[in-house]
C-alpha cells in the first residue's frame, strides 16, 4: 500500500471518529441552557461559561483533529475528554435498572472511541520517535546516545 493511501485512509478515520463530537458539539450550540442545566445537575461550577468551553470543546477539537494538526496532543486531549465524559455522565454501575443497558453501552462506546484516540496519538508519536528528522529517534541497538 502506498503513502498517499495510507494518508488517504487516516484521514477517512479522523473524520469517522470527529462526527459524534461535531453532532454533538452543533446540539450543544443550538442549545447551550440545556447545557447549562445538565451541567448544574452535576455540580459544575459557572454551568453557562462550561456549557460554552465544551461546546467551543466539541466544534474545535475534532476539526482540528481531522486537519490533522498537532495529532499527539489533540488526540490525547480527546481521549482524556472521552473518558471524562464516560465516567461522569454515562455511570452505568449507578443507574437504575431500566437505564443501565443504555448507559452501558454509552460507556463502552465512549471507551471504544478513547480507544481509538489512543491508537492515534500512539501511531503519531512512534512516527516521531521513528523519524529521522530534528524530532526525537530512536535508537538503534548497538549505537552510543552521544553522551
Amino acid at each position: 500500500m502506498n503513502t498517499a493511501a495510507l494518508r488517504r485512509m487516516d484521514m477517512a478515520a479522523r473524520i469517522l471518529i470527529s462526527i459524534l463530537f461535531l453532532y454533538s458539539g452543533v446540539g450543544k450550540l443550538m442549545d447551550p441552557a440545556a447545557v447549562a442545566v445538565r451541567l448544574t445537575d452535576f455540580g459544575f461550577p459557572m454551568p453557562m461559561l462550561m456549557a460554552y468551553l465544551v461546546t467551543a470543546f466539541e466544534l474545535g477539537a475534532p476539526i482540528v483533529f481531522i486537519a490533522g494538526y498537532n495529532l499527539l496532543i489533540v488526540s490525547t486531549l480527546l481521549a482524556g475528554y472521552t473518558v471524562l465524559t464516560a465516567l461522569m455522565f454515562h455511570q452505568f454501575w449507578a443507574a437504575a435498572p431500566a437505564q443501565q443497558a443504555g448507559q452501558s453501552v454509552n460507556f463502552l462506546k465512549n471507551m471504544a472511541i478513547a480507544g481509538g484516540f489512543w491508537f492515534v496519538a500512539r501511531n503519531e508519536l512512534v512516527a516521531r520517535l521513528t523519524s529521522s528528522g530534528p524530532t526525537l529517534r530512536l535508537a538503534k541497538a548497538g549505537e552510543e546516545s552521544g553522551r
